[in-house]
């Protein structure tokens, strides 16, 4: 991807930190990654989209822009068309990612998608 792309968040994904550790979920891949800290500052800096070049550069450690490339190339990052400037902090060893594991079971609820199935217009009193 270009550097001077603007990079954000996929809109299909959910995060949380734990301690030094950030769980992101792929809710259409079903998949679950796991983040070390250095990953999971530059996650949280992806917020708001980034030039891809201006985050590799603002590192200070190697392997920023193959972490970058390697959530790109997973789907956990996108293109975006806004851009905003901030700064990196709390990175001080090579971002990576720890873990991938497939979620077995995702449920869904009716509450997020009224109509979108034959499950959800079905009458649970009837």
């Amino acid at each position: 991807m270009d550097g001077y792309v603007n990079i954000v968040h996929a809109r299909h994904v959910a995060w949380r930190t734990y301690g030094l550790e950030t769980i992101v979920l792929d809710l259409m891949q079903k998949q679950m990654f796991g983040f070390n800290h250095s990953a999971a500052a530059i996650w949280e800096f992806l917020a708001e989209p980034r030039q891809m070049k201006s985050i590799i550069g603002r590192s200070p450690v190697n392997g920023t822009a193959a972490f970058l490339q390697q959530l790109v190339d997973l789907g956990l990052l996108m293109e975006s068309h806004d851009a905003v400037d901030g700064r990196l902090k709390d990175i001080d060893t090579k971002p990576e990612l720890l873990w991938q594991e497939p979620m077995l079971a995702v449920a869904a609820t009716c509450a997020f998608l009224p109509a979108q199935s034959a499950l959800c217009n079905q009458n649970p009193f009837s």
